[in-house]
């Protein structure tokens, strides 16, 4: 059902899950974890679905049910890579960080990277999961790289010189306005790495210009 391209068999099964999710929310999501894991000829992302909905109701309804499944499913794994594409990267978002950092603690050197990996690396704020995580663990090198690596990941248009130029700045700002020291470092680091990027893009740009 939750893999059906009829488009009524879809609709009711929204409305349905929806009615659900508001007494079984951690049960509905865990079916949808399940589904985004499962990797056969029919490709299936819950990003491009209704289920992203069905998700983010769950985690409205009983974010520590849903999170209590999925961090179930992340402990067996060793590696995310397939199930991380098309997995939406806002619904760790919408949990509270202290569930989140409270696991992590008990295995840092693997789960910050997996977070890294799942969510929308927003630090615009101190109070986001992202900023939390980085504050407490930017000085361990795996997890910083894992953090720097999502956020230069993604498509852009336009010159490439110039979307370096514009992460820079967005970076530097947060640097400039962030309270919390460690997040401040790594932010200055980022900005410094992402400069040498603009710098080595726009040489090659002027250079195809020229020739």
């Amino acid at each position: 059902l939750i893999r059906s391209k009829k488009p009524m068999t879809g609709f009711y099964w929204k409305d349905i899950s929806l009615q659900l999710s508001k007494k079984y929310p951690g049960e509905i999501a865990n079916a949808i974890i399940q589904e985004q894991d499962r990797r056969d000829d029919d490709s299936w992302f819950a990003e491009y679905s209704d289920a992203k909905e069905i998700l983010h109701v769950c985690v409205e309804n009983d974010s520590e049910s849903v999170w209590n499944y999925l961090k179930t499913y992340l402990e067996s794994k060793d590696n995310i890579s397939f199930f991380r594409i098309g997995f939406p990267k806002d619904v760790l978002n919408r949990i509270p960080p202290k569930l989140i950092l409270d696991w992590i603690e008990e295995d840092s050197d693997t789960r910050a990277p997996q977070i890294a990996n799942l969510i929308s690396v927003d630090i615009s704020s101190d109070d986001t999961l992202a900023a939390q995580i980085l504050n407490q663990y930017a000085h361990d090198e795996k997890i910083s790289n894992a953090f720097f690596a999502t956020i230069i990941s993604g498509f852009w248009s336009g010159p490439a010189s110039l979307h370096w130029h514009q992460l820079s700045q967005k970076i530097s700002a947060i640097a400039n306005n962030t309270k919390l020291p460690n997040l401040k470092k790594w932010a200055k680091n980022a900005v410094h790495a992402i400069n040498e990027l603009e710098k080595r893009d726009k040489q090659r740009e002027e250079e195809e210009e020229i020739g």
